[in-house]
């Protein structure tokens, strides 16, 4: 990581101000390293904390749902639609969204959703 330090204070930067990033490149590239480092830089900026999530073979509604269950601690419990948009509205965490399938229009889903979280 020592080569990647300037990226990683960037990164770290713009996620204290509210906004969100996306690393992209191939496998192998030190995505998933990066993000961990950055995530551990992050930790004390939002009063929910950080939350990591895989993407792997995961839909923008499954994140959702898993972003529900990593802060309200219920992870047996899968809220109906309504419940899950009204309760993810209030959550303040810095998401870590790592190996994601999507990108596009499903990625502005899942950000338009969680507006008070910085991902």
């Amino acid at each position: 990581m020592l080569e990647r330090d300037e990226e990683r204070e960037r990164l770290a930067r713009l996620i204290a101000r509210g906004r969100s990033v996306r690393v992209t490149g191939p496998s192998g590239a030190g995505r998933s390293t990066l993000l961990e480092a950055v995530a551990s830089d992050c930790e004390r900026l939002a009063p929910d904390g950080v939350v990591r999530l895989s993407g792997y073979h995961r839909t923008p509604t499954d994140l959702l749902h898993d972003l529900y269950a990593a802060v309200f601690s219920a992870p047996l419990y899968r809220p109906d639609r309504a419940e899950l948009m009204e309760a993810i509205q209030e959550i303040g965490a810095v998401v870590v969204l790592d190996d994601i399938e999507f990108g596009g229009a499903a990625l502005d889903e899942f950000l338009d959703a969680t507006p008070n979280a910085r991902s």
